[in-house]
């Protein structure tokens, strides 16, 4: 099966490609890379023999061939528009979380501190990425028809939470020195 990300290098986009190549699946991923984050994403996913890269929707279609069995699924203004063509055109439009995992942009949040984005996350109900993606990826895999995926669900202890938010903010202080 051959997978799409559109944009792969947005950072749920970046995180379902990798996820998708732990999987052993062929994916092409499509992003303008119009920001020096992008470039250094792409340098962990790029060397992948499972993964090419395309600027554009166009691109893609001038120079691959269409396959009988391959998902496209597109982050938009928080819903992921899947589509799989197989035999019959499924699609399903689903609606995310709240979600926090390295490479998202904190400071579109108005955070400032770690502390905030722990109160975020918790008063939010945030999922972590790694998490939504766990049950996100088998969904995707086993679609056969326009179902809705069970409702994602938080299931991480406060410890955990603590954790997690201890390596996004130290991602971030990185991604902000470097590229913001």
């Amino acid at each position: 099966m051959l997978i799409t990300v559109h944009p792969c290098f947005h950072w749920i986009g970046y995180h379902m490609s990798t996820g998708f190549l732990q999987e052993g699946r062929q994916v092409i991923g499509i992003d303008r890379m119009d920001a020096s984050l992008s470039e250094y994403l792409y340098m962990h996913v790029g060397r992948n023999s499972n993964f090419q890269h395309f600027y554009s929707k166009d691109d893609k279609e001038r120079h691959t061939q269409p396959t009988d069995d391959e998902l496209f699924i597109e982050y938009a203004d928080q819903y992921l528009m899947v589509e799989r063509k197989h035999e019959d055109r499924i699609f399903v439009q689903v609606e995310l979380p709240k979600l926090y995992g390295e490479w998202m942009d904190i400071s579109q949040k108005g955070i400032e501190e770690e502390e905030e984005l722990l109160e975020w996350v918790r008063e939010s109900k945030a999922v972590y990425i790694s998490d939504f993606l766990n049950e996100f990826i088998p969904y995707v895999l086993t679609l056969k028809e326009e179902r809705q995926p069970k409702p994602f669900e938080d299931l991480c202890s406060p410890e955990d939470h603590k954790k997690r938010v201890e390596s996004v903010w130290k991602a971030y202080q990185t991604m902000r020195k470097l590229y913001l």
